[in-house]
């Protein structure tokens, strides 16, 4: 029950593996993003904890579903937050007209008795085909990945930053994934 600090530049990290080839020819469920969980006095995130679901990397013929995101729990005395804690299903995953289903955002769990968040809490789910779903069912048409769950529980909480467990959007792009 010590301390932890993940300074700016550092990251803790349990991301998926982004080899969704499972049959040599890319149809499959890409990993979901793994679990973190951390037990200390005070936590003092400047750099980064994800637990995110790397995307469709190794699809031959771009069908699929993207993994969800991944857990992370966060049990202390005091969390300062800011810069990222993330458990979306691949944020970063550009949008495609291929055949691609979206995974849904992952689950935060915060208990604290202190909380401070000046920077991003993301649960997002990933994004599917830029243009639009087709009439078959996944992994045939495409679908969006539903939000995630965040749950804090603290008596003395300052929320300055954003906290994200959106439904991603169709025909959204990400072409970058941004952290303060």
């Amino acid at each position: 029950t010590g301390n932890l600090t993940i300074e700016s530049g550092a990251s803790l990290v349990a991301n998926s593996s982004p080899d969704c080839n499972r049959d040599g020819v890319g149809d499959g469920q890409c990993h979901p993003g793994g679990n973190i969980s951390i037990i200390a006095n005070n936590i003092n995130v400047t750099g980064t904890i994800l637990a995110v679901s790397d995307g469709m990397t190794g699809l031959n013929n771009n069908r699929g579903w993207i993994g969800n995101g991944g857990v992370i729990n966060i049990s202390s005395n005091i969390l300062y937050a800011f810069n990222a804690i993330d458990a979306s299903s691949d944020p970063s995953m550009p949008g495609s007209s291929s055949v691609i289903t979206g995974g849904n955002g992952g689950t935060i769990i915060i208990n604290s008795t202190t909380v401070q968040i000046l920077g991003i809490v993301n649960a997002r789910g990933s994004n599917s085909r830029t243009n639009g779903c087709g009439t078959g069912t996944p992994p045939t048409s495409g679908g969006r990945g539903s939000g995630g769950f965040i749950n804090i529980t603290s008596t003395n909480i300052t929320i300055t930053g954003t906290l994200n467990a959106s439904r991603s959007l169709k025909l959204l792009k990400f072409t970058e994934l941004i952290y303060l």
